[in-house]
C-alpha cells in the first residue's frame, strides 16, 4: 500500500510540475550592435553584436504567462544611437519557446 502511495504522490509532483518559457532575440543586422534589449519591462540582453543571441528564461513560477509586449532596444550603428521598439507584439505562453530575429525585414518605430 505504502509502495502505490508513493507511486501516486511521485505523479502527481511529476504533473504538478511546470517547464520554463523562453523568449531568445537574436541580432542578424550587419555592423549594428543591438544594447538594453527589453521585452516589457524584462531585460533580455545587455548587448548583442552581429550574430549574437540573447535568452530570457521565464519560470511559470515567477511571471503570469501568456504574456505578450513589443520588444524595445537601442540600435548603434556608425557612432549613432536610436531607441526602436517592433511594431510586432510577441506572445509567449507557457511551456513555449519563441525566437525572434532582428533583421531588416523586422518592422520597428522610434521610441
Amino acid at each position: 500500500m505504502r509502495k502505490v502511495l508513493f507511486v501516486l504522490a511521485c505523479s502527481l509532483l511529476f504533473c504538478a510540475c511546470k517547464e520554463d518559457s523562453s523568449l531568445t532575440v537574436s541580432n542578424e543586422l550587419e555592423n549594428v550592435v543591438l544594447q538594453n534589449v527589453r521585452w516589457d519591462d524584462q531585460f533580455v540582453a545587455t548587448e548583442l553584436l552581429p550574430g549574437q543571441s540573447g535568452e530570457l528564461v521565464l519560470s511559470p513560477y515567477t511571471t503570469d504567462l501568456p504574456k505578450a509586449a513589443v520588444i524595445q532596444f537601442e540600435m548603434i550603428a556608425a557612432n549613432r544611437r536610436i531607441g526602436l521598439r517592433t511594431v510586432e507584439v510577441f506572445e509567449v505562453e507557457e511551456q513555449q519557446d519563441v525566437r525572434v530575429e532582428i533583421d531588416s525585414a523586422l518592422q520597428v518605430t522610434v521610441r
